[in-house]
């Protein structure tokens, strides 16, 4: 394999509503393709990875490793983008790697928080990643950015219909020094629960803390977080507690997804096990769910 500081990444996110892929070299951003396309993951992944690698002047035989979006998400754009992931790496005899949806979520608000690149706080049993590269396009009201040495609870929230999110907490604190950079640190494992649910759970780990709220479930949960939070009548922005990213953070960014399979293959240049790596679902498929509903009631 090449020098560990030049692989070259293929990033591949096809979670949610747009297909992503993003390629790094090292830590240097080469490309990123991004555009929406519900339903249509099937039809425009493989032309991206072409255009992609085009664009920069290579050919897939040079990728060193894949970097794929494991979910949670949508059903049928994790298992298309899985599936093409792990048979490129198995094609090709390179190491590929997961990593959580949400967890690439909130990097999308850290930069925001930092102005800086960022480093990650390890705890027990839960997947963290850092990012040298992470975009941001806050709403910033309610007196942010944070001051110096503040901690902020970031959560994303993605529309997992039927009245549920997927979700998980995470904690930031700006640097209290220029040359100090941020800890995000996740607090709980990724989750699949109502709205009630989520604020039972918000209420444990967010005190008073400002809380950044990103992802697709803010148009149809929004106004709730913010009368639940601040206080706020629906339609009202703002808020002493809750700050709401622009839709173009929402989803998770394929280059963020490279520079993230590049620190775990840097740790561990195998990868994970192309056999046993699979979509995080939380739930079961619609379809597996009804298929067992008729079984019980037959």
């Amino acid at each position: 394999m090449t020098n560990d500081k030049s692989l070259l990444i293929l990033g591949i996110d096809t979670s949610g509503e747009y297909c992503s892929v993003g390629l790094v070299q090292g830590e240097r951003v080469l490309g990123e393709i991004s555009e929406s396309a519900p339903q249509k993951h099937s039809d425009q992944l493989i032309p991206f990875i072409d255009k992609i690698l085009k664009d920069s002047h290579l050919k897939i035989q040079d990728v060193d490793g894949i970097a794929v979006s494991l979910g949670p998400g949508s059903f049928t754009g994790l298992r298309v983008g899985v599936a093409t992931a792990k048979a490129l790496a198995q094609g090709l005899e390179i190491p590929i790697v997961g990593v959580r949806t949400l967890d690439m979520i909130a990097l999308n608000a850290v930069e925001y928080c930092s102005g800086r690149p960022w480093s990650v706080e390890k705890s027990s049993k839960l997947d963290h990643y850092s990012s040298g590269r992470v975009y941001s396009a806050i709403d910033s009201r309610a007196g942010y950015p944070p001051k110096a040495g503040r901690t902020t609870t970031i959560c994303p929230i993605v529309d997992a219909r039927k009245q549920q999110i997927y979700t998980a907490v995470y904690k930031i604190k700006s640097k209290s020094r220029r040359t100090e950079e941020p800890k995000l640190k996740k607090m709980t494992k990724d989750l699949v629960l109502t709205i009630d649910e989520f604020f039972k759970l918000l209420m444990t780990y967010n005190s008073r803390l400002m809380t950044v709220f990103i992802g697709n479930a803010i148009p149809v949960y929004g106004d709730v977080i913010k009368e639940k939070l601040c206080g706020c009548p629906p339609g009202v922005g703002g808020g002493g507690q809750a700050i709401f990213a622009t839709k173009e953070l929402w989803y998770p960014r394929a280059s963020n997804i490279a520079l993230a399979g590049l620190e775990k293959l840097q740790q561990n240049k195998k990868g994970d096990n192309l056999f046993k790596l699979k979509p995080i679902y939380l739930r079961e498929p619609d379809i597996r769910a009804k298929a067992l509903s008729y079984m019980v009631q037959g």
